[in-house]
């Protein structure tokens, strides 16, 4: 059966605030006892760094202490059987972007799980919101890519994030000065990391789809901006 919301009506027994009900919480357990072993964590995080040699034992250890956390299985359970989000995705941006909250999108061009269209999908959403308010795109969104990295660029490419992160901090400091949002950091870019390694910063927001799942996943939003302009007499 289902509720009027959509939801199962075994999911309105638990609203997914922890402790979690000792029936959900131990068919969770097995399950997250078998992610939470060196091997299994190891190969997820192979699976979604593009930088390998970020893949410390450090790092597998931190996670595997973080799993070993007595509430990990009812966290793991809250995450498998709470209800869906009264706000999608989509409206929680445009909430936000309502109540003057300003984003930083800071992508890993190489990520296999949040691939760039959902980055994009994100951005555009918040552009639509922009046009709404009034505001500048920039007053809103800042939509960045690093490459190479993956699922963890602020693992992988630490220092390139700590650096755009500061600038774009400094920017908002600026802009609510009344200045125009000008940052130290150039972009396009390259950024050195400690090891050496160079990794590339740039803008995604206005440029276009760079494939057909990116053009066909986009299109409807940039439907919306195009008619949005020709309203507004902007083309």
């Amino acid at each position: 059966k289902k509720a009027e919301d959509g939801s199962s009506l075994w999911q309105l027994v638990w609203d997914g605030k922890l402790p979690a009900p000792q029936i959900y919480r131990a068919f969770a357990s097995r399950a997250f006892d078998n992610l939470r072993n060196e091997f299994n964590v190891k190969t997820l995080i192979d699976l979604v760094y593009a930088q390998k040699e970020a893949i410390s034992p450090n790092l597998v250890n931190q996670i595997l202490e973080a799993a070993s956390h007595p509430v990990g299985p009812d966290a793991y359970a809250s995450i498998l059987f709470s209800p869906k989000s009264k706000l999608s995705f989509a409206a929680a941006l445009q909430t936000g972007a309502e109540a003057g909250v300003k984003y930083l999108m800071l992508y890993g061009r190489e990520d296999p799980w949040v691939v760039p269209m959902w980055g994009k999908r994100a951005y555009l959403n918040l552009r639509l919101e922009a046009a709404k308010l009034g505001k500048s795109v920039d007053e809103v969104v800042r939509y960045l890519e690093i490459s190479p990295a993956g699922h963890c660029p602020h693992d992988e490419a630490p220092e390139t994030v700590s650096q755009i992160t500061e600038d774009w901090l400094v920017a908002l400091d600026k802009t609510e000065e009344g200045h125009p949002i000008q940052g130290k950091i150039s972009i396009p870019c390259d950024i050195e990391e400690a090891d050496g390694r160079k990794i590339h910063v740039d803008f995604q927001g206005n440029k276009p789809p760079r494939n057909t799942g990116e053009w066909i996943g986009t299109l409807p939003l940039r439907s919306k901006l195009l008619n949005g302009a020709m309203e507004r007499n902007e083309l």
